[in-house]
């Protein structure tokens, strides 16, 4: 079987390539032709409500994001079918937590006291990732200023440039207080297009630490999300 997001652009192709290796696609998302569809998600008490052959099934699931939801309705349809038993794929995430660099938070007490939210997302950066967790932090409440911390993101060749500048447009209507850039991608991108946030870009990791340890005050929140060779 193919367990294949009906959200994507690429579904059509996905589903036809994965025709020729098996008869059973299985698929999973928010679009109403999914087999397996998340109906409404709250980032904010977790409550996940999904259908799959008429019936509605509502799950408590960790606030994370919208993002990760969809996976995990997609995990769900997968455990399903090599199991035949969805109340034993849903009772799975009952045990569930978000892992380092995927999302983890941490909230640690700075030498002088203050207190700040870390949201480890480092492990890897694609615009559609980096996208969904700016959508998240707009989603979640937070107690005191959004910041973020963007490394490039590698590997996009030719549409590298096109693919930064969207990242910044996103963030111009996001709700963030302060943005810390790494990398020459990013830098490239703030000069052809610019950003109205407030923000600092750096050619390397080094210096980011302790511009930011500066700036941060009790309560605020630092997303950290990049391409894991950032440097």
């Amino acid at each position: 079987a193919a367990v294949i997001c009906r959200d994507s652009d690429c579904y059509e192709l996905f589903h036809d390539e994965a025709r020729k290796f098996t008869s059973k696609i299985i698929s999973y998302g928010t679009h109403q032709d999914s087999d397996w569809r998340m109906l409404h998600y709250d980032s904010h008490n977790g409550a996940l409500r999904i259908s799959v052959a008429g019936a509605e099934i509502d799950i408590k699931f960790p606030a994370v994001g919208e993002h990760i939801a969809v996976n995990a309705v997609g995990a769900i349809a997968a455990a399903s079918h090599l199991y035949q038993d969805w109340k034993l794929a849903i009772s799975g995430l009952a045990g569930w937590s978000l892992l380092d660099g995927r999302g983890r938070a941490h909230d640690i007490t700075l030498s002088d006291k203050r207190t700040i939210r870390i949201i480890d997302e480092s492990f890897n950066a694609a615009p559609g990732a980096v996208i969904a967790v700016l959508k998240t932090l707009n989603e979640r409440p937070a107690v005191g200023r959004r910041i973020v911390v963007l490394g490039d993101m590698l590997e996009l060749g030719d549409a590298s440039t096109d693919c930064h500048m969207e990242v910044l447009s996103f963030l111009n209507g996001a709700n963030i207080d302060m943005a810390y850039f790494v990398g020459d991608e990013y830098r490239k991108a703030l000069q052809l297009q610019g950003l109205e946030k407030p923000h600092i870009s750096y050619e390397a990791i080094n210096g980011v630490l302790s511009d930011l340890l500066a700036y941060v005050r009790q309560g605020d929140e630092v997303t950290v999300k990049g391409a894991h060779a950032t440097e």
